[in-house]
């Protein structure tokens, strides 16, 4: 299942630079680290693909498939993933 923000009205434009180094949340508020990047596969004649976050703490970074959560929502005190 791919992810979506789901606070966001269906008619909203998002950036992903308005979300970098937002704070990245699991469903128990327990903080796992800083959005970095988004993955995407290309794909011919389509849109990308969305694969997952890159989300980093300290230094490290690390991958969080999309295939590992339902949704994400923007919140005030960042990205909250749902699963």
């Amino acid at each position: 299942m791919t992810p979506n923000i789901a606070s966001q009205p269906l008619d909203a434009t998002l950036s992903l630079s308005s979300m970098l180094k937002d704070a990245i949340i699991d469903a128990d508020d327990k903080p796992l680290g800083r959005l970095r990047d988004v993955v995407v596969k290309l794909r011919a004649n389509q849109y990308p693909l969305f694969s997952g976050l890159v989300i980093g703490v300290g230094s490290a970074r690390g991958f969080v498939p999309g295939a590992m959560y339902s949704a994400w929502t923007r919140s005030r005190s960042g990205c909250v993933l749902e699963e």
